[in-house]
């Protein structure tokens, strides 16, 4: 499970990695989206 700073600046999740890569194929996340795996710091 994985949490992300949208480009509104408002977190997001936690999502599953299949919908993380589901966004950035959307290009709704990208290489500058900050991302946090659930349980990191």
């Amino acid at each position: 499970m994985f949490k992300m700073i949208g480009g509104d600046g408002r977190e997001y999740g936690p999502v599953t990695a299949d919908q993380l890569r589901e966004w950035i194929l959307d290009h709704r996340a990208n290489g500058q989206t900050m991302v946090l795996a659930e349980g990191g710091s």
